[in-house]
């Protein structure tokens, strides 16, 4: 649900109701993703640009080195955990996020995507 609300609610510094998605918003200043992403058009270019994540088709996502749910959620989860283990030449850091770190922002990113 909050990934939803979030479609609309995208360039609000906070949407009530919508904890995770707060604590996504706020882990992307606090960890500095637009230093190498590109995100709502600002940001670095050493990374993908994070724009419009939620658009990505489930099936675009190469899920050979994730174990458990093949899903975009559990793919980027296990990414925001220790990127390395998924994808192999990956420069991003390992932030040492928690579990609820990296749910918060994988529900972040794919909920960035245009209205309907």
């Amino acid at each position: 649900m909050q990934m939803n609300c979030n479609v609309c609610h995208r360039y609000d510094r906070e949407t009530k109701g919508a904890d995770l998605i707060n604590l996504g918003k706020k882990l992307v200043n606090e960890k500095g993703c637009r230093a190498c992403h590109v995100i709502n058009g600002r940001g670095g270019t050493i990374g993908p640009d994070l724009t419009a994540v939620g658009e990505k088709a489930p099936e675009q996502y190469d899920y050979g080195r994730l174990s458990g749910q093949q899903t975009a959620f559990a793919w980027h989860v296990a990414h925001l955990k220790d990127p390395r283990a998924l994808v192999q030449d990956s420069v991003m850091p390992n932030f040492q996020l928690s579990t609820t770190d990296a749910q918060a922002l994988s529900m972040l990113v794919l909920s960035w995507r245009p209205h309907a």
